[in-house]
């Protein structure tokens, strides 16, 4: 039987073009995944073990989802910045 680990494997950051912000290496797209599936509750705990994880970068637009993916990430930024995450 195969046993898993969890991987001590740090975060890899780079520059964002010439903008000066350093971002991890893997994102967190919002289109399918904030805009149509998930609840707030989800998109949070989605976002939360991402932030933990050492992600930074979150990838939205106002197409996706009709706009409906960027309320629920300003939603899961709120209740982030209540719990201090």
């Amino acid at each position: 039987m195969a046993t898993s680990s969890a991987s001590t494997t740090p975060m890899k950051y780079r520059f964002l073009g010439d903008s000066g912000l350093l971002v991890s290496q893997i994102g967190i797209g919002s289109w399918v995944t904030f805009a149509d599936t998930a609840t707030v509750d989800k998109a949070y705990d989605i976002m939360a073990h991402g932030y933990k994880n050492g992600i930074n970068f979150w990838d939205s637009a106002e197409g996706y989802g009709s706009g409906a993916a960027e309320e629920v990430l300003g939603q899961v930024f709120h209740r982030g910045a209540e719990n201090k995450i």
